[in-house]
């Protein structure tokens, strides 16, 4: 930064520096929207998330969490002491595309039913 300035001091004075220890949280999810990457006070909780199911007909659902944290809990909190990288992980749920394909297979066979025994004397 090229931003001179010029203070001129009419008398003695005190200045006092402070830092903070600051670690970085990683959170990486392919799916979820995760949250909570970022920096932190050393000594400071970081909470961190994701949602725990992802899609409409074939559902993305979160397993847990692995690296410096392991919970299976979607939702969590970590201590910074160090600087930490927190995975999630995910399987594949395809209830909901069953149900629709039943349920189509359902209406189908009724269709085909009521056809059938309409045509019939």
């Amino acid at each position: 930064m090229n931003n001179p300035t010029t203070i001129t001091l009419n008398s003695p004075i005190s200045q006092k520096a402070s830092w903070k220890h600051q670690f970085y949280l990683r959170v990486k999810s392919d799916y979820g929207d995760p949250k909570g990457e970022g920096w932190y006070n050393e000594g400071e909780p970081a909470s961190f998330s994701v949602t725990s199911r992802v899609g409409f007909l074939i559902q993305q659902v979160f397993i847990g969490w692995s690296g410096d944290v392991e919970t299976a809990e979607p939702k969590a909190t970590v201590i910074m002491d160090k600087p930490k990288t927190i995975i999630a992980h995910w399987g594949t749920d395809y209830t909901q595309l069953y149900i629709l394909l039943v349920g189509v297979a359902i209406i189908a066979a009724a269709i085909i039913l009521v056809v059938r025994y309409k045509g019939k004397p």
